[in-house]
């Protein structure tokens, strides 16, 4: 598996490792749905190890390209990671960490879209990865919006999917689970995968 812990963010080696193994399955031409790309470090685990064929579309507001931020300015956890913490969080820093992934769509947007910014058709995405705003409401929003869009036997992946942690991530996911009675595969302690029923 091909990742890169060069580049700042939170996922630590088996998370990149498990988003890579998901990655490699989606088949020829599909999609790849990235919410929430920070500096790129998982979208480089997601781009790196899909066909060259899959187009990875990666959303999030990029940061500031005025006074764009570093890691370290978020949370000196980073460090834990091995992170190049002067690592800027902007469109162009993204950019050049995923320079040799092909099919690469990065899309500057704020989450949960607005109605007429959704550009894809129901039943149309083979794997949709969850890491952007943490708060019910947000991630609500955000799997309201994009479960429609998955194929069936899709899979939606979400980040941070901890109690203790993360409690709006968590209670939307399992109440979403129980409200469309999908069942929810948790592993290594956050993450957590729906594959869409048939």
């Amino acid at each position: 598996m091909i990742i890169n812990e060069n580049i700042c963010g939170w996922g630590n080696t088996c998370s990149l490792v498990n988003l890579a193994k998901y990655a490699k399955q989606v088949p020829e031409n599909g999609t790849i749905v990235e919410l929430g790309t920070f500096a790129g470090r998982s979208a480089y685990a997601l781009g790196m190890n899909k066909k060259e064929s899959v187009h990875l579309y990666c959303y999030d507001w990029f940061g500031d390209p005025c006074n764009p931020r570093t890691l370290a300015s978020y949370q000196q956890d980073s460090l834990l990671h091995n992170a190049d913490t002067d690592q800027m969080y902007c469109m162009e820093t993204v950019r050049e960490n995923l320079q040799d992934v092909k099919n690469l769509h990065l899309v500057k947007a704020v989450l949960p879209l607005a109605v007429e910014e959704m550009t894809f058709e129901d039943e149309s995405v083979d794997f949709i990865y969850i890491d952007a705003g943490h708060t019910y409401d947000q991630t609500k929003s955000n799997i309201n919006q994009w479960y429609p869009k998955i194929k069936k036997g899709g899979v939606l992946y979400f980040d941070d999917y901890s109690e203790e942690n993360w409690p709006g991530v968590y209670k939307a996911v399992n109440r979403f689970c129980m409200i469309h009675n999908e069942h929810l595969n948790v592993f290594m302690g956050r993450q957590a995968i729906i594959i869409k029923r048939a």
